[in-house]
């Protein structure tokens, strides 16, 4: 899968995702947790009108239940899905610390329920193994906050502010289903 961010702060980045899940008719219930690492490096200028940037990103690992519905199971080559998904997402911050050999500094780590839609495609779902393609939108109704830094020109230290969003984002791309019987 490949995570879009809505906010123009971060960048995309792949996402890595397993999950298991069983089906019920038309109804197919799973779980996955997932992992990416999200840039979001900062620049600002600096006292001698230098652009300098400073390095940092998130690791996001993420834990989701799924409920999906096939509106028609009797499709044998292309079965189209839609669905809904809730869980949990855990964002760690950190940034490079160029002075100390690119050692990392952990700023923060926050915790948020993540909730979604989710729209795919099953291709010859009832082989073996199967691809699917799919896209989603994921919602975080709390908002992320993230320390944002100013330069106090040639005397001065980074001086940190405080900025909040919404981490909010699409999801698309696809995969392999192996199915046990």
């Amino acid at each position: 899968m490949y995570f879009a961010p809505v906010n123009s702060n971060l960048e995309s980045a792949p996402l890595f995702i397993v999950g298991i899940g069983q089906s019920f008719d038309r109804f197919i219930l799973s779980g996955e947790i997932g992992y990416s690492r999200i840039s979001h490096d900062q620049s600002f200028q600096s006292a001698f009108d230098v652009t300098i940037t400073q390095e940092r990103y998130y690791d996001y690992f993420s834990f989701q239940g799924h409920l999906s519905f096939i509106p028609f199971p009797e499709l044998e080559s292309f079965q189209p899905y839609a669905g809904i998904f809730a869980g949990y997402g855990s964002l760690t911050d950190y940034r490079k610390k160029e002075t100390e050999n690119n050692n990392t500094e952990k700023l923060v780590q926050q915790d948020r329920l993540n909730l979604g839609l989710k729209a795919g495609l099953n291709i010859f779902p009832y082989s073996k193994v199967s691809l699917f393609i799919e896209g989603r939108y994921l919602y975080t109704p709390k908002k992320v906050t993230r320390n944002v830094y100013e330069s106090q020109g040639i005397l001065g230290d980074l001086v940190a502010r405080e900025t909040e969003y919404y981490f909010n984002a699409f999801t698309f791309g696809g995969g392999i289903k192996y199915y046990l019987d």
